[in-house]
């Protein structure tokens, strides 16, 4: 099944805020399959100033729901944590969910317009874009990367760094999956090519981790790294023995990372003039805990 990549922003200014945005992160899932979470920033209210301050960040995931049935969710989350129609705009609300992107569609509709219309003026959803590691990601309709609209907005849009650390959500796990990552290999100097498959289960953010609010696993941390592994890998000739292996140095690189939990590995080895269906592939699977 076809996914795409999304960011949504979220934010509360009602009650217990910090729990309103770990429940709408409990809620979203599994139609979202979150990768990434951003730190937490509080912010003074835009457009109606009379109310109390936000709690805001960006999670970032894949769906395979299409856009309406992505803001249904959306608007279902909202719906269950209190938030209820007929109220001021832009006021106080105990969960806002706002799809920023979706891939690199632009949509139009009247009820749905992706990229959000208001994110670029917005320093509480660009801050954390940035600071999530999308700083060089491209609006698709303006050409701009997410660093570029941030330093275009005045000092007076900055926001305040409230926690790097969402409090540990009752969901103790996320989930990342990573489907046929394809590589070229020299397996003792023979080409060949590699096609990785992992599951990992990543403890979300919480209060027990260093305030390194750069260390969040995601999706392109994993595959920046698996690109490097094969790239740099010395890999005997005997595709067996080369197989066992990159999973095993595959399994390292996962477990390196102090969120990881759980994490399952298949490696399919194919060696340069193999015949595609001809039963040369070397297949290996792997499990690690941690």
């Amino acid at each position: 099944m076809d996914t795409s990549v999304v960011y949504l922003a979220l934010g509360s200014n009602m009650g217990d805020r910090a729990a309103y945005l770990r429940a709408a992160i409990e809620r979203l899932q599994p139609g979202v399959r979150i990768a990434t979470l951003s730190p937490v920033y509080e912010t003074a209210p835009m457009y109606v100033t009379d109310q109390p301050a936000f709690l805001n960040m960006v999670i970032k995931g894949e769906t395979a729901l299409p856009p309406p049935d992505l803001l249904a969710l959306a608007k279902r989350v909202e719906a269950d944590l209190g938030r209820r129609d007929g109220g001021p705009r832009f006021g106080p609300r105990p969960i806002d969910v706002d799809i920023l992107f979706y891939g690199n569609l632009c949509l139009h509709t009247p009820d749905l317009e992706i990229p959000h219309p208001r994110l670029t003026e917005r320093a509480f959803v660009l801050r954390p874009l940035v600071d999530m590691g999308a700083g060089k990601k491209v609006h698709p309709g303006l050409g701009l990367t997410m660093d570029e609209l941030l330093r275009q907005l005045p000092e007076s849009g900055a926001v305040a760094l409230y926690n790097p650390r969402l409090p540990a959500c009752a969901a103790e796990t996320y989930t990342i999956i990573i489907k046929d990552f394809t590589a070229p290999v020299s397996l003792g100097g023979t080409p060949g090519s590699a096609r990785i498959s992992l599951t990992l289960d990543v403890l979300h953010p919480g209060p027990d981790f260093p305030d390194d609010i750069n260390a969040v696993m995601s999706y392109e941390d994993i595959v920046v790294g698996l690109r490097r592994l094969c790239t740099d890998s010395t890999l005997p000739a005997e595709a067996a023995e080369a197989g066992r292996l990159l999973a095993d140095r595959t399994l390292d690189l996962c477990c390196d990372h102090p969120r990881v939990r759980r994490v399952q590995v298949q490696v399919r080895l194919t060696p340069e003039g193999a015949e595609k269906n001809g039963g040369s592939d070397i297949v290996f699977m792997r499990q690690r805990s941690t």
